[in-house]
């Protein structure tokens, strides 16, 4: 099964880029992470570089069916998961930050 950041030809603006996405875990293990959030499923790849915050403090605490949140890098067509958090942080607004903003 092939995942990775939507588009498949990377973000605007060139092959570097990075994604807020919001979803439900539907296969996770120590070494990468689908999400399906909204019309998109994601796959990336989980390093010891990734952040897991939240009620879970490892990978190995993710279970299939978790809502998170989740920022991944793509830079060369890989997709890599930078943070995920989980359960996903609820905002104010109701959805994702803009990706061009500051941290709140």
């Amino acid at each position: 099964q092939q995942g990775g950041v939507p588009g498949n030809g990377g973000f605007p603006g060139g092959p570097v880029g990075e994604l807020l996405l919001r979803g439900s875990v539907v296969a996770v293990s120590s070494t990468s992470i689908t999400i399906a959030g909204g019309s998109h499923t994601v796959t990336a790849a989980v390093t010891s570089a990734t952040s897991v915050t939240g009620k879970v403090t490892s990978i190995g605490s993710v279970k299939v069916g978790d809502v998170v949140s989740a920022q991944i890098r793509e830079s060369g067509g890989k997709a890599t998961a930078t943070a995920i958090q989980d359960p996903a942080r609820q905002l104010s607004s109701g959805g994702l930050p803009t990706t061009g903003g500051g941290q709140p």
